[in-house]
């Protein structure tokens, strides 16, 4: 299913704030060799069963390396903007008569329903922020096992607006809550250091659709 439920219910604070990510060309990879060197000491006596070399295939982690959601970027959903002014300071930016916010040390822009006085989404956040731990660059099936997150839609096709593509998941540590990613030089493909996160406070059906993914 290419985005055909993805908008349908949100909100134009929330559409304006899609607007202002797109995709960003800011995705600078850091890429470095990994070289081993075996050294033999006459006096030392080592073993080489002390060697593994499994690697994922992004920045030479082990395999068993696991991620988590960033719990500290999350906390901004649901909270008013007085509160959100309390934890990351004065407001720095955004739309403010759309109720989307950015703060001193925010991790995106905050959109604050003008109805509910809540944060409902944060949008351009910088994957390295949303997940904690390392990585350089992630296929899909890498970020699942690796955080324990559960696919609800990945776009077939580049989103026509901003050419790139959209995976979609909930994590069963936040219920009510939709994440998601996007990859803009492959579809398979989640890079870090770049904005490319974003959070709801929504469940993911009435964003996307029903379940349909297709990983």
């Amino acid at each position: 299913m290419k985005n055909k439920f993805k908008l349908l219910s949100i909100s134009s604070a929330i559409i304006l704030s899609i607007l202002l990510t797109g995709c960003s060309e800011n995705n600078k990879q850091n890429t470095s060799g990994n070289s081993s060197l075996n050294s033999q000491n006459e006096t030392t006596n080592s073993s080489p069963e002390n060697s593994k070399t499994d690697k994922s295939s992004d920045t030479g982690a082990s395999v068993e390396e696991t991620l988590s959601i960033n719990s500290d970027v999350v906390w901004g959903l649901g909270k008013t903007l007085d509160e959100l002014k309390g934890k990351y300071g004065e407001i720095r930016g955004g739309v403010e008569s759309m109720g989307v916010y950015t703060f001193e040390n925010g991790y995106g822009r905050y959109v604050v329903d003008v109805d509910d006085g809540v944060c409902t989404q944060i949008d351009g956040i910088n994957t390295s922020n949303m997940f904690k731990g390392s990585f350089s660059v992630l296929n899909y099936e890498e970020l699942k096992t690796r955080t324990g997150i559960d696919y609800w839609h990945i776009d077939n096709n580049p989103d026509d607006l901003f050419e790139c593509w959209w995976a979609y998941f909930t994590h069963p540590d936040y219920s009510g809550v939709t994440f998601s990613v996007y990859s803009q030089t492959a579809r398979d493909e989640i890079k870090a250091d770049v904005p490319g996160a974003r959070i709801w406070l929504s469940d993911p059906e009435s964003l996307v659709g029903p379940s349909d993914y297709n990983g």
